[in-house]
């Protein structure tokens, strides 16, 4: 296979919501109570283009429930395979490569913002295993092409958060 196989082209957090309510006590554990979600589009005129759509969501707290931070993020991504890259394989690594791309750079960002803070308040998203993330948005199995959705021009694609599975209707 040529490389790369993939290739953000752009990126950015659309929404970002952080609350800390607590420093973090000498000695305590805190557990992350982290829920994922994605939506996949494609543009149907423009059979080589995505975007991906991750939503975050963490509440971080100690054995006792004292909770230190809740944390909801949602970043985009758009993402291009190039034409060397077969279509058929397009909805299995924009799973598999994109959406690693994407969690790891929205991991960035939140170390980034985060470490302008007192060193007990910094905050990194823990690390996912991916297979795992996608078999519980689309179920057990291969990623199946049903979760990308082609987007004609003229149309919105909507995030379902119960599924994590964008759909599109006329605008």
């Amino acid at each position: 296979m040529n490389w790369p196989i993939l290739q953000l082209e752009d990126f950015g957090i659309t929404d970002l919501e952080v609350h800390w309510f607590a420093n973090k006590l000498e000695g305590q554990e805190y557990r992350s109570n982290l829920e994922l979600g994605y939506g996949i589009q494609k543009r149907s005129e423009q059979e080589q283009r995505y975007r991906i759509v991750l939503r975050v969501a963490d509440e971080r707290k100690s054995e006792e429930g004292r909770v230190q931070l809740t944390l909801r993020v949602t970043a985009v991504g758009f993402f291009v395979f190039p034409e060397s890259t077969p279509v058929e394989q397009h909805p299995r690594l924009i799973r598999t490569v994109g959406i690693p791309i994407l969690y790891s750079t929205t991991r960035g960002a939140l170390q980034a913002i985060s470490g302008t803070l007192p060193p007990d308040s910094r905050y990194t998203l823990p690390t996912v295993n991916v297979v795992d993330l996608i078999k519980s948005v689309e179920g057990s199995g291969e990623p199946k092409n049903v979760a990308v959705v082609e987007v004609a021009a003229g149309q919105k694609a909507t995030l379902d958060a119960g599924k994590g599975v964008e759909k599109a209707a006329n605008s």
